[in-house]
């Protein structure tokens, strides 16, 4: 072929040769630049993609350019009129009609919004997320595949839920989504949780109930009650920051030198100030197929059922109910949960945790 080729247009064999080679080579440069850079996660520069082949990753149904630029450039008010034209109804959900090929697990400390981000997820996917933990409360109340084992041989999760830090609890999962959140607001979240002492419901009801120790709180009221404020002058508030503080750190590390490549990274303040681009990341990295209309409709029914109502606004700052030392240790963590991902080259700016938190501004990490 190549001989009658030459001969009928007047080019050698080398020449045919080195044209042959040259479209070799666009070809394949043209399989594997643009797709690394279309799934590449804005804050880790390292994705689950290092576990696949070039061919599957071409084969991901990520949302489109188009798509992506159609939801950056949407207002709030474009977003209000979408949702009412597309009738938006919480998504009927379903366990994955596949088999993955990665579990992955959805990793944060208590009172990071763990439970908020499952919803998202549900909600933006159509399908169920587990946990670790076979919480029945949840499991009755929007979370039906909260008792379904990690390890079920038909039955798949889009994420599994876990505040464990050990290599024995994690070894089950190959990738990780981390969600963070300033360790002071979710330390305050976590005492809520563990010391709840009321709820109050729509239309202003009032349930009584036990203290945490009181062993008759069930986990529901548990992630929306409250502290009572006069735990938050005794040494068991102070004593508790300090020992959390040292699990937030701890925990928080361990994951990213534990997952390194293969985890994202969602910030819960990013997550409540920029939805729609976080949950664009969220889909990206699960490799599910995220249409405008998703994430439209998953912005109408964030709120969920387990998101703790605001107390007044007369309550004491946060920031005002810990000493000056403790106020430091939260930076040394900061910091140093900073430092741990720069190590290992993931892009994290948590710099926003320590505004507001020292009286010299111009201390950073």
């Amino acid at each position: 072929m190549f001989r009658s080729l030459s001969r009928s247009v007047g080019f050698g064999w080398g020449r045919c040769i080195a044209i042959f080679g040259a479209i070799l080579l666009v070809l394949v440069c043209y399989s594997t630049m643009p797709h690394a850079i279309m799934t590449q996660p804005q804050h880790s520069r390292y994705t689950h993609d290092s576990y696949l082949s070039i061919s599957t990753r071409i084969a991901l149904p990520y949302m489109d350019r188009h798509s992506e630029k159609q939801m950056s450039s949407s207002s709030s008010d474009l977003l209000r009129k979408q949702a009412k034209d597309e009738n938006c109804q919480p998504k009927t959900l379903s366990f994955l009609t596949y088999k993955p090929r990665y579990r992955t697990a959805l990793l944060s400390f208590p009172g990071s919004g763990n439970t908020w981000v499952r919803h998202l997820i549900q909600e933006l996917t159509g399908y169920y997320t587990g946990s670790i933990y076979r919480d029945t409360s949840l499991a009755q109340n929007g979370f039906p595949g909260e008792t379904v084992p990690v390890r079920h041989s038909t039955k798949y999760c889009i994420v599994y839920k876990s505040h464990q830090a050990t290599k024995k609890t994690l070894r089950i999962f190959s990738k990780a989504l981390i969600i963070l959140r300033n360790p002071l607001n979710a330390i305050k979240a976590y005492f809520n949780y563990e010391f709840s002492s009321k709820i109050q419901k729509e239309f202003g009801q009032i349930l009584d109930v036990t203290d945490s120790e009181g062993g008759n709180m069930t986990s529901y009221n548990k992630h929306l009650n409250h502290a009572d404020p006069s735990l938050y002058h005794t040494t068991k508030w102070r004593s508790y920051v300090d020992d959390r503080l040292r699990r937030w750190r701890t925990k928080n590390i361990f994951w990213l030198q534990n997952f390194k490549q293969n985890c994202t990274i969602v910030l819960y303040e990013s997550l409540k100030r920029n939805c729609s681009s976080e949950l664009l990341r969220i889909g990206r990295f699960l490799g599910i197929r995220v249409k405008p209309k998703d994430v439209w409709c998953t912005i109408v029914n964030r709120e969920g059922q387990f998101h703790r109502p605001p107390t007044n606004k007369t309550t004491s700052s946060v920031v005002s109910l810990i000493t000056p030392n403790q106020r430091e240790e939260i930076r040394k963590s900061v910091c140093e949960v900073s430092r741990v991902a720069r190590k290992l080259d993931i892009d994290l700016d948590i710099s926003q945790y320590l505004v507001g938190l020292l009286e010299k501004k111009d201390t950073v990490c």
